[in-house]
């Protein structure tokens, strides 16, 4: 009997175990994609920083900003068909 309670408690702690092994591999995937995120995040902040190009296009694009002296032309939305009087 004691032998059996044995071989219960060894497959439950090998479950218990490969399980364990599967979330620490996930969570190490998940940790690698959030260092590789934050680095491409770093990597925006400084051209931000140092690139006026970039934040002038981000205001642009982003926020329909214009510079002082430009004038905005908003064209209305294309039709998708001519022949179509309900758009």
């Amino acid at each position: 009997m004691l032998l059996i309670g044995v071989a219960v408690a060894a497959g439950r702690s090998y479950r218990d175990l490969t399980a364990y092994r599967a979330r620490v591999a996930a969570l190490s995937e998940q940790i690698e994609a959030t260092e590789r995120r934050s680095v491409l995040l770093e990597a925006q902040i400084e051209r931000l920083k140092s690139d006026p190009v970039t934040w002038q296009w981000l205001a642009r694009n982003e926020l329909g900003l214009v510079a002082p002296g430009e004038i905005l032309v908003v064209l209305p939305e294309r039709r998708s068909s001519p022949a179509d009087p309900s758009r």
